[in-house]
């Protein structure tokens, strides 16, 4: 693997979170981080993996989606480990 390539997992939680807002029917992210009060910017950095939300935010994103918490909170771990 070069510098350049990254592990298809490291972006596990990134997935999920787009996922589960498309699937729960936001199709932008514009309303779905109104919804969880943060800026749009913020759910794309989560959602490319360039940052990881706080715990409060996937217990949130967990409540809006209808999604279990602990689905993201495994992929929160096994994203942090990968780092």
């Amino acid at each position: 693997m070069t510098h350049t390539q990254t592990p298809v997992a490291t972006n596990l939680l990134g997935e999920m979170i787009r996922a589960a807002r498309k699937l729960s029917g936001f199709s932008n992210r514009v309303d779905f981080a109104a919804k969880l009060d943060v800026d749009p910017s913020t759910v794309k950095r989560w959602e490319n993996g360039r940052n990881l939300p706080r715990v409060e935010n996937l217990v949130e994103i967990a409540q809006l989606t209808g999604r279990p918490v602990n689905d993201f909170m495994a992929a929160l771990r096994a994203q942090r480990k990968a780092k």
